[in-house]
Formats: structure tokens, C-alpha cells, sequence
């Protein structure tokens, strides 16, 4: 039995003149070979090309992938940043605790407060520095943050250090994570001046309220001295007259002197 031509060879055998039937020619068969020639050329600068082709592609890639991380970590960058300007810049005291409740970072008017640098304090605890007290007495607890700390907020607190007791409003929020607490974030503010205003401010109302009681004491003795005049008054002029028109050996010129 006859083996089939494959088709690509019959198009070549027809291109040179060439039947399937096998008898060719010397012409004809050199035809055929520049023909098969040809298509193998042609084969290999189609592989060049496509080789080619996923170079620059796979090329291109690479650059948009590197162009995007280089984006990505220029953005994180610029959003730790803004971060770190934030908390530089706050009003009040902050202080990042890891999972163990030691500290990781202060901001400076943390620093400030305490009268420590950052670099001295990280990984301490807290009560290195000092004990937040609530406005009963009792101590914050914040070392074992595992047990799951919950949200704590004071607006009439103490911290309390080796040198000093400060009065502070504080909040302390965990950090949770896949429902996992990996830390806590302590903000405090110092409410040392606010605290003496308010006692000031105080001492003023209840000396105003002492001085508008005294004002009505004083408005209250006016009126009734005012009465008492009112009363009075005849009492004392009516004597002269009753003498004028007494004789002088009247028995009753002596009780009315």
C-alpha cells in the first residue's frame, strides 16, 4: 500500500511541476529542493520573529511590572510620610505598643511629656515611663494585651511618674488584626493647664456667688433700715413738739424727755 504525501510536501512537489505518481525530472527536482529551501528560510525568520516577539514582550513586562512597584513603593512611601508628619505634629501624646505591650514608637509630645527620647524607650514597657490612673485611683493595665484589652477612655486622669503626677485625658484602643490584638495605641493628653483654669474659674463663681449674697444681705438691711426710719422718724420728731405745748410743771415732761 501506498504511504499518503504529507500535505505540505504535495504543495511543494506541485509548485516545482511535480506529480504524486514519482517520476520528476532533473529540472524539476531542482525546483523542488530551492522550494523546500525556500519554506525552511521562511520557517526560520517566522521562529526569529516569534522569538523575537515574546522577547520584547516578556521585556515589557518586566518593565511594566517594575514601573508598578516602583509606583506601588513610592506611594507607600508617600503615605508613610504623611503618617510620620501626622503624628509629629499632633497636639498630644501617642504611644504604639506591639503584642507583648512594649513600646514601639513614641511622637514627640509623647517624648516631651515623659522627658525621654524614643531611642531610650523602645521595647520597654509603659510603666517604665510611668502609671495611667484613672480618676478613682485605680492603675491602667495594659501589660498583657493577649487578654484582650477593650477600649479604655478617661477624661480625669493622673499619669504618675518618678518625678511628677501630671493630670490626663487618655484613650487606649487595641490593634486588631484577623481578629487577632497585635498591639495597642495610647493617646494622652495633658491636661495640666486646662485643670488649673477650671479651678480658677471655680474659685470665681463661688466668689461672684459669695459677693451677690452679700449685695442682697446688704439690699435686705437697706429696706428694713428704710422701714425702721419710716417708723421711727415720727417718734422722734413728735417729742420736741409735745414738749413746746407742755407747762413746764407737767407731770409728764419727764417721760417724754
Amino acid at each position: 500500500m501506498r504511504q499518503k504525501i504529507h500535505r505540505v510536501l504535495l504543495r511543494q512537489l506541485r509548485k516545482a511541476g511535480i506529480d504524486d505518481s514519482g517520476g520528476a525530472t532533473r529540472e524539476q527536482l531542482a525546483s523542488l529542493l530551492l522550494h523546500v529551501d525556500r519554506s525552511y528560510h521562511g520557517a526560520d525568520r517566522e521562529r526569529y520573529l516569534l522569538e523575537r516577539s515574546l522577547q520584547l514582550t516578556s521585556r515589557e513586562m518586566q518593565e511594566l511590572y517594575d514601573a508598578q512597584q516602583q509606583a506601588s513603593e513610592t506611594a507607600i512611601a508617600a503615605e508613610r510620610d504623611k503618617l510620620r508628619a501626622v503624628l509629629e505634629s499632633l497636639g498630644d501624646g501617642l504611644i504604639i505598643l506591639d503584642e507583648a505591650a512594649c513600646i514601639t514608637l513614641l511622637n514627640p509630645e509623647a517624648e516631651r511629656i515623659f522627658g525621654r527620647d524614643m531611642a531610650d524607650c523602645h521595647g520597654l514597657p509603659v510603666s517604665a515611663l510611668g502609671r495611667f490612673e484613672t480618676g478613682s485611683g485605680s492603675t491602667l493595665d495594659i501589660e498583657d494585651l493577649a487578654e484582650g484589652t477593650f477600649e479604655v477612655r478617661e477624661n480625669d486622669g493622673r499619669l504618675v511618674t518618678d518625678d511628677r503626677q501630671i493630670a490626663v485625658a487618655f484613650v487606649l484602643n487595641p490593634i486588631v488584626q484577623a481578629e487577632d490584638i497585635i498591639g495597642a495605641v495610647l493617646v494622652f493628653r495633658d491636661i495640666t493647664a486646662p485643670k488649673a483654669a477650671e479651678r480658677r474659674e471655680k474659685v470665681l463663681q463661688q466668689t461672684l456667688a459669695r459677693r451677690a449674697r452679700l449685695e442682697s444681705v446688704g439690699l435686705l438691711a437697706g429696706g428694713v433700715a428704710h422701714d425702721l426710719n419710716n417708723i421711727l422718724g415720727p417718734m422722734v420728731a413728735y417729742p420736741p413738739m409735745i414738749l413746746e405745748q407742755l407747762p413746764e410743771d407737767s407731770p409728764i415732761v419727764e417721760d417724754v424727755e
